[in-house]
C-alpha cells in the first residue's frame, strides 16, 4: 500500500514539476541573433518608451528595445551605462518611433529603416557584442551602430504580454545580422 502512495506522489510530483515550465519559458530559446555565423542569445526582453514632443499636436512615441543576455537592473533606466545586470554580454537595442498611441506600449506591426517620414519607423539602433560589465557599468563593447546600418526590417506582433520580434539589419562591414525575441517586454521606466 505505501509503494502505491510512492508511485501516486511520483506521479503527481512530475505533473506539477512539468507544468510549472511554461511555453514562455521554452519561448526564450529562441531569442537570439545571428552575426557573422556567430549565435548570440538575447533572452530578455526590456522596453523604455518616452514620448517625442509632449506638448505638441505631432507626439510620438520613441520606443528602446533591448534585447539582452542579462537584464537592467530594478527596471530603471539612467542612461549613464550604469544599469546593467554584470552578466551582459551582449545584445541588440533597436529604437523604434510609433504613432501615438494612448496605450504606452509598442504596438504591432512592421518598422522599415530610414522611412522616418511615415509615422512609424525604426530608429538609431545598435547590436553589441562582447560587453564587459563591472560594478553594474559599461566598462567596454563591440558595437554596430547607426553608421554602419544601411537598411532593416523589424516586424512586431503581440499575444497577450508576449511579443515575438523578428528583425533584420544589412550593414556596411558585418553583413546581415538576423534575430527574434519572443517572450513577454519588462517595463523599464527611464529616471
Amino acid at each position: 500500500m505505501i509503494k502505491k502512495y510512492y508511485v501516486i506522489i511520483g506521479f503527481l510530483f512530475i505533473i506539477s514539476f512539468s507544468s510549472c515550465s511554461s511555453s514562455e519559458d521554452t519561448n526564450h530559446l529562441d531569442s537570439k541573433f545571428t552575426l557573422n555565423d556567430t549565435e548570440y542569445s538575447t533572452p530578455n526582453g526590456h522596453l523604455i518608451t518616452l514620448v517625442n514632443n509632449p506638448t505638441s499636436s505631432t507626439q510620438a512615441l520613441f520606443n528602446v528595445l533591448y534585447l539582452l543576455d542579462g537584464k537592467i537592473l530594478n527596471n530603471e533606466f539612467k542612461g549613464d551605462g550604469c544599469d546593467y545586470s554584470n552578466n551582459v554580454t551582449s545584445g541588440v537595442i533597436i529604437g523604434l518611433v510609433t504613432g501615438y498611441e494612448e496605450e504606452f506600449f509598442l504596438p504591432s506591426g512592421t518598422y522599415n529603416y530610414g522611412e522616418s517620414n511615415s509615422s512609424s519607423y525604426i530608429a538609431p539602433s545598435f547590436i553589441i557584442t562582447d560587453v564587459v560589465v563591472e560594478n553594474n557599468c559599461t566598462v567596454s563593447s563591440n558595437s554596430i551602430g547607426q553608421q554602419q546600418i544601411i537598411n532593416g526590417v523589424v516586424n512586431v506582433e503581440r499575444s497577450d504580454n508576449i511579443f515575438t520580434i523578428n528583425y533584420t539589419f544589412e550593414t556596411r562591414d558585418f553583413g546581415n545580422i538576423q534575430g527574434k525575441y519572443v517572450g513577454p517586454l519588462q517595463q523599464v521606466e527611464r529616471i
